[in-house]
């Protein structure tokens, strides 16, 4: 008889159990992000100008600077004045350098390699009196590599290649005299490529 009573009390007692009310999943609300339009983003980006203070800074460091003064002397001796060569500074690549296929009806790999190009600056570009780039120049300077990483002077050196633009790269040196010897073999470098420029027709 006890075990028929013990077997009944765990009948009843699984029955409770299955019973018990089960805690209900906690639910969060959510919130359906509104579309800011693009005239309301631009009120945003102007109001954020108005609420800077902006200062204007050098559009080159000092080192950069000797070399856009030995450029520009090179330009108005005597053998390259009369070219009316033209020096520009801080050129963004995809303002000189196009793929040859129209951007419109180029293929998504061909807008992807210019796209790899665009955001890229040119130190130096010189151009000739018409605006054609004649050659590209660079200088790399002592934190040159920390500040731009290597694969970015790849790129733009393959494209340069592509492009067939010359590319001429000044290197900074501890040792000045070895640095103004440089400079000098570079100066000539960037001679011959304007004195062997032809104007486009």
């Amino acid at each position: 008889m006890k075990i028929v009573f013990l077997i009944l009390g765990a009948f009843l007692f699984l029955i409770c159990i299955s019973k018990k009310p089960r805690k209900k999943k906690r639910t969060f609300p959510t919130y359906q992000t509104q579309e800011i339009s693009e005239e309301e983003k631009e009120n945003i980006r102007q109001k954020l100008i108005l609420s800077t203070n902006f200062q204007t800074m050098p559009i080159m460091n000092k080192s950069e600077f000797e070399i856009f003064k030995l450029l520009t002397s090179l330009l108005t001796d005597d053998k390259h004045k009369r070219k009316n060569f033209r020096l520009f500074t801080q050129v963004g690549l995809g303002g000189v350098i196009n793929t040859s296929t129209p951007y419109k009806v180029a293929s998504q790999d061909e807008k992807k390699a210019f796209w790899a190009i665009n955001s890229l600056r040119a130190d130096f570009i010189i151009v000739d009196y018409l605006g054609y780039p004649v050659v590209l120049v660079e200088y790399h300077g002592k934190g040159h590599h920390i500040e731009n990483p290597a694969y970015r002077d790849t790129r733009k050196k393959y494209a340069c290649q592509q492009a067939s633009l010359p590319l001429v790269t000044f290197y900074f040196k501890d040792d000045k005299n070895a640095e103004i010897e440089e400079n000098n073999k570079k100066l000539e470098e960037v001679s011959r490529i304007l004195l062997s420029h032809s104007v486009r027709k």
